[in-house]
């Protein structure tokens, strides 16, 4: 009767009694067992008995717990829930030891749901013995339930790697990926249910992805949520590629920090694993406090992974809370704990410790984060108070975004648009609500970067150093400042009259191409057109530079020559030859006939010995002729390099 009652539960599971026993002998059977006997040692006690659910003789209760007891094989399907859950990948698959431990093998997150299904298997078996009859338990060994200790298992992950990698932003975007791949592939198992209808997109003609313009990006943003809506998977792949490349070699002191981040956190939780997909050439800028708040967003971000009510978070809350609880407890007669005493600090202490707590706030988050710190600590007292309100404006981080669109609004769009300012146009603005906010503009002003790439010490963007690690991104930095897309092209603005430009240095074409395409975009006539243009060149006399480059003259005065008032070039100092000569090549077509004020600071020997031709001494007489009716000084601007020129070459003119 036993060795009957054997023979039929193998033949059950599709393997005969000769396969058992050879089974028994091989590395399979001895690596399982031996993880077995050091997990579940109780089972040693079923040896050689009948086993108490399904009363079958079991001379291995390891094997026969887990892979024949009739109890489990006849209550649940286990290659049907194994299938559903898209183990064997298409392949014929049978809950067998060689089967399983291949899966288990395997080191990835299908091993992770294997392990469910035996500890799924373990449950039912303890319910059993201690805890009644499960056998109408439905809970068990079902999709849903594995699928909810699997959320548990990634909840546990989560912690894990919050405490492990808090201080270590080096693997983070691996750690991201990895994430990712597991919700991509859970998401595979659960019940498939039929999907939504791809709708149409209405006004994507204009679309154009390889326009990287402020508005085209704007158009480009919204388009990806709106394909969210619609179930487009291909056009939402377009839009995040779209999104890599706009900001391969863009910085956070030039975009919209929050919409920065809301845009990688909803790519990470977007449903499709292609379109995340394209996420993995993301060169995302190694600057540790934006790293460190995409990775907290993530975390404890909803979406597929609520951790909120699990037994492991509960028990970590617990556990901080019992550590609060001990602090402080010395009850020792040496320890006087009065609650009347007062410990008053001066005023310029209290200032430095505010300050710098400040200036170390988590990141970005206005609404949640940086605010609520703030303002705890400012209604403290009124004192504090007092000095919290001294710091609130020295970064931008704390500044939102103004809504010029709201009828309480009383701010109008600036008549005055410095660069830096892009970054507080919110990523996903409305193509209508930006050239809104241009078309007011009238001064137009920007301060280069690139004097980061000289080789002065100072650094105007000293926080790329400070809040990144090492020097790799300084050196991504410097190579940016000379590539188009560092800047990002602005739309027209009618209205504009004036622009002015500080420390140029002309290295490459980049900044000359965005100045030229300002100019080419302000419409001339009918009272539009610029009528004032400043520029400050400066040379890094190490960087064996040559000529700057001017070609954006052109435009400005084919263009503007009938609204321009006043031109002003200022060479700061270490002027070339090459400079002077190519001044002359842009300036002889048409200056000759202009009737505005060009006033040019700059080494006028050196001008004069470069001319070559009789239109070159026009131009250079027109320009010294325009100098002396300024007033300006000759020795302040002379080139400091060595000739051989008489000072009387000036008296003569």
């Amino acid at each position: 009767m036993k060795e009957g009652n054997t023979t039929d539960v193998l033949s059950a599971c599709g393997k005969n009694k000769d396969q058992s026993t050879n089974c028994n002998d091989n590395t399979t059977f001895s690596k399982f067992k031996l993880f077995f006997i050091f997990k579940i040692p109780g089972l040693a006690y079923n040896k050689n008995k009948e086993c108490e659910l399904c009363f079958t003789y079991c001379s291995d209760p390891y094997f026969h717990t887990f892979f024949n007891c009739r109890a489990v094989m006849h209550r649940f399907n286990l290659n049907t829930i194994l299938d559903s859950l898209q183990l064997s990948g298409g392949q014929r698959f049978d809950w067998t030891m060689e089967d399983a431990y291949q899966l288990v093998r395997r080191k990835d997150n299908i091993t992770t749901l294997v392990s469910l299904v035996f500890h799924q298997i373990w449950k039912f078996y303890c319910k059993s013995y201690f805890g009644g009859t499960p056998l109408h338990d439905n809970n068990l060994l079902s999709n849903e339930s594995i699928i909810n200790e699997y959320i548990q298992h990634l909840s546990v992950m989560k912690l894990i790697i919050n405490n492990s990698i808090r201080n270590n932003n080096n693997i983070l975007l691996a750690i991201i990926y990895n994430i990712k791949h597991e919700l991509a592939e859970m998401q595979l198992y659960q019940t498939p249910v039929e999907e939504e209808q791809k709708g149409e997109l209405e006004n994507i003609g204009d679309t154009d992805f390889q326009d990287e313009s402020l508005i085209n990006f704007n158009r480009i943003y919204i388009l990806y949520y709106e394909c969210l809506e619609k179930r487009n998977d291909c056009l939402r792949s377009k839009c995040v590629k779209f999104f890599v490349e706009y900001h391969r070699y863009k910085f956070i002191h030039y975009f919209d920090v929050q919409g920065y981040i809301k845009f990688i956190l909803d790519v990470f939780f977007d449903p499709s694993f292609e379109v995340f997909n394209n996420m993995l050439h993301f060169e995302c800028r190694f600057h540790k406090p934006t790293i460190q708040h995409i990775y907290k967003r993530i975390i404890n971000d909803k979406r597929n992974i609520d951790n909120q009510n699990t037994v492991q978070e509960q028990m970590y809350q617990k556990g901080e809370i019992q550590l609060d609880k001990n602090i402080n407890t010395n009850t020792s007669s040496a320890i006087v704990n009065n609650q009347e005493s007062r410990c008053i600090l001066p005023d310029i202490l209290l200032e430095r410790i505010i300050s710098f707590s400040l200036d170390n706030l988590p990141t970005f988050d206005i609404s949640q984060v940086d605010l609520e710190i703030v303002l705890n600590i400012a209604l403290v007292s009124k004192k504090l108070f007092k000095i919290v309100s001294k710091y609130i404006s020295n970064g931008y981080y704390l500044r939102g975004p103004i809504k010029l669109q709201s009828e309480y609004c009383n701010i109008n769009s600036p008549l005055h648009f410095d660069y830096d300012s892009i970054k507080y146009i919110k990523y996903g603005e409305s193509s209508d609500r930006i050239n809104q906010l241009f078309s007011r503009v009238k001064e137009f002003s920007f301060v280069y970067d690139e004097f980061d790439c000289s080789s002065s010490k100072d650094r105007k963007r000293y926080y790329i150093i400070r809040e990144s690690e090492g020097y790799y991104e300084e050196d991504i930095y410097n190579k940016a400042i000379k590539c188009q897309e560092y800047l990002t092209s602005l739309p027209a603005m009618p209205n504009l009259k004036s622009i002015t430009v500080t420390s140029y240095f002309g290295y490459r074409t980049n900044y000359s191409s965005f100045l030229s395409s300002i100019l080419t975009n302000t419409p001339n006539g009918n009272g539009h057109g610029i009528e004032s243009f400043k520029i400050a060149i400066d040379k890094d006399w190490t960087h064996g530079q040559g000529y700057s480059h001017l070609d954006f003259l052109e435009p400005l005065l084919r263009l503007h020559s009938n609204t321009l008032k006043s031109i002003e070039i200022k060479y700061l100092r270490f002027c070339h030859d090459e400079d002077m000569k190519a001044l002359l090549q842009i300036l002889a077509p048409t200056l000759e006939h202009q009737n505005f004020s060009f006033i040019l600071y700059a080494d006028f020997r050196m001008l004069k010995r470069v001319c070559q031709v009789d239109q070159d001494r026009k131009v250079y007489q027109y320009l010294l002729n325009q100098k002396i009716q300024n007033n300006i000084p000759y020795e302040d601007y002379d080139d400091n390099s060595d000739y051989d020129q008489d000072e009387e070459d000036y008296d003569n003119e």
